[in-house]
């Protein structure tokens, strides 16, 4: 009960001091707490060209439904407003038959259509949920007057909302310039984005009004999140969606350069896109950091409970978790679950089914690598506690024969092959077959799944909360601290996270210890 009580506070003390001016929706708007607000117009019938020009004079868009998540929270929204007819929705096929697509272009990828719908060479063009098939949908006839669903993002001061997700994003350029891709990524890690990820053209309008407006002194060759690393000619972005808007330079990316990987902003082309090397030894770039504003408050709590949840909570603002529908009836929150449905995951982290009064003791999210602990003191106010990635690769271990693994972000063969789970300097957490901690002595050169094995005289700090900086060697046999890098470890409680550099060459590798 203890547990349950201490979870409960948690629950309430998190929707408190998440609420912010960003997170608000006024004028009788609900927040679905996806990043957007929703509003059941009942005061009259409408037309759907009316429902879509009234829903606009608010500074809304008639609804697009991108997920059966949201589309969850609209049915339950519906049954508590006691909408009791027809409900006009954002999609139509009236510029192509069979076509549908939202009312800002976007094509429909979500649905819930009704049996035998939508009716192919009919004039009925408008999407209509029904209310009397529990809402599921229908083409109907855009004349007809229902009742309409308006949505809108949630305020986003000074930021830029992503139309898909709803959430808002902040950006900054560094000041800070550095020679590496990886290295201005950290950078923009340490306070809480990523290198900046472009969708579209209005977004990177966005971002370009936002560098044309800073000092010059700052407006430098500005690493983007784009590389194409792992594949050559396979663009994608840090979070590995495909680089789908792009706003490259005449005859870039060049098709013969396969060491150019990285994407950099040009400061005298109107910031044209270039492909660049990630790695520099002559020259500095700055970058530009994308930073979400308005998480979900939920997040980091749900995966600290539940391990893994529903389809409810797996779109973008919830955590994507290794195992699906393991809790099949997310109740609305903030109510606690009262039963579970648990299968087998991952190392078997949680494989008892708990009762109504025990709440998991850990859980995992395979979107960020990263395990929360409610076993021991976790929250000892160190970020990197909760937010870290994860080492757990098979051949990671001391005990284990060398290969030509690297822990470098961007090697390609034959010049050895990035580690699986590693994704560049950041904080690490030793687990499962790798470990639980980095070597403390050294297991000589060839062992850890490498060459030059990576290593710590450093004692382990023993007071929860504290952090060491620590010094890592590699050994290349003959010389134990040949290479050497800075790096840092932190006590969490119950378990060490350490600050890991990318290696300075390849084949170097962090090893594994118990």
């Amino acid at each position: 009960m203890k547990l349950v009580l201490i979870f409960t506070l948690l629950f309430f003390g998190f929707t408190l001091s998440a609420t912010n001016e960003q997170d608000k929706c006024n004028n009788g708007y609900v927040n679905g707490k996806t990043g957007h607000c929703y509003k059941v117009l009942t005061d009259t019938m409408r037309t759907w060209n009316e429902a879509k020009s009234e829903c606009e004079a608010q500074g809304a868009e008639l609804a697009s439904i991108r997920s059966s998540q949201e589309w969850q929270f609209v049915r339950e929204l519906f049954k508590q407003s006691g909408v009791d007819n027809h409900v006009f929705l954002g999609g139509s096929d009236a510029q192509q038959e069979g076509t549908w697509l939202w009312t800002d272009g976007s094509p429909v990828t979500f649905s819930d259509w009704s049996t035998s719908k939508p009716v192919i060479g009919t004039n009925w063009n408008c999407m209509v949920a029904l209310y009397d098939e529990s809402f599921r949908w229908v083409d109907g006839t855009c004349s007809n007057t229902f009742i309409a669903l308006c949505k809108k993002h949630v305020t986003c001061r000074d930021g830029f909302v992503d139309k898909y997700t709803g959430t808002c994003y902040n950006y900054k350029v560094l000041t800070e310039r550095t020679s590496s891709w990886n290295d201005s990524r950290a950078l923009c890690q340490k306070i809480g984005g990523d290198l900046a990820i472009i969708n579209s053209s209005e977004e990177w309008q966005f971002v370009k009004d936002m560098i044309n407006a800073i000092p010059y002194a700052y407006k430098y060759y500005l690493y983007l999140g784009g590389t194409d690393a792992e594949q050559e000619g396979k663009w994608v972005w840090t979070d590995g969606s495909p680089v789908t808007f792009s706003y490259w330079q005449s005859g870039k990316p060049n098709p013969n350069r396969k060491d150019l990987n990285c994407i950099l902003a040009h400061p005298s082309l109107n910031w044209l896109w270039q492909d660049i090397g990630c790695n520099s030894t002559t020259f500095k770039f700055s970058g530009v950091c994308k930073i979400p504003v308005n998480k979900n408050p939920w997040k980091s709590l749900l995966c600290m409970s539940f391990r893994c949840t529903s389809d409810y909570l797996s779109n973008t603002n919830f955590p994507t978790c290794d195992c699906l529908s393991i809790y099949n009836n997310m109740p609305i929150m903030p109510n606690l679950p009262t039963c579970a449905n648990w299968s087998t995951c991952d190392y078997s982290i949680y494989n008892n089914m708990p009762t109504s009064t025990n709440l998991p003791t850990c859980g995992y999210c395979s979107n960020h690598n990263t395990r929360y602990d409610l076993s021991g003191p976790v929250n000892s106010g160190n970020i990197e506690c909760s937010e870290y990635n994860t080492l757990n690769e098979a051949d990671r271990g001391i005990s284990n024969p060398g290969s030509k693994n690297c822990d470098r972000f961007g090697v390609k063969w034959p010049y050895g092959k990035t580690s699986p789970m590693w994704k560049g300097a950041s904080w690490y957490r030793f687990v499962g077959p790798a470990g639980t901690k980095l070597a403390q002595s050294t297991p000589g050169k060839n062992h850890c799944g490498t060459w030059a094995t990576g290593w710590t005289t450093e004692t382990l700090p023993t007071v929860a909360g504290s952090t060491l900086n620590i010094k890592i060697c590699f050994d290349i046999g003959g010389n134990k601290c040949y290479y050497k890098v800075a790096g840092k470890i932190t006590n969490c409680g119950n378990f060490f996270v350490y600050y890991l550099p990318d290696a300075p060459g390849c084949y170097l590798r962090y090893c594994g210890a118990n």
